[in-house]
């Protein structure tokens, strides 16, 4: 992605599960990208690397053959980041919009 070139992430959806998964998955995303993308079925996991914070995990296929391979994730870092920033950023809100609400 150059400069140039801008990503924008919209139509950010959440969809919390009602108990974290054994694996720290607490929630589903899906979005859009620039207009013309959309991504589904994206979880949200407990960061391994910083401690409090999430991470997103992209989707994995089990071939034929029983090996996984991932459906689909960025390739660049700077679009990885971006597309986390965002999504991380609705889920935070939404969070603590539910503890106002209590």
């Amino acid at each position: 992605m150059t400069k140039n070139n801008k990503i924008k992430i919209s139509e950010i959806n959440i969809h919390f599960l009602p108990n974290p998964t054994s694996k720290g998955i607490l929630a589903y995303t899906n979005f859009v990208i620039n207009n013309i993308f959309k991504i589904n079925n994206v979880a949200i996991g407990i960061s391994l690397k910083r401690k409090g914070d999430f991470r997103l995990i992209y989707p994995i296929t089990k071939c034929y053959s029983g090996k996984f391979i991932q459906a689909f994730y960025p390739i660049q870092k700077e679009v990885a980041d971006k597309i986390e920033k965002e999504v991380i950023k609705v889920y935070k809100t939404i969070l603590q919009n539910e503890k106002l609400d209590r």
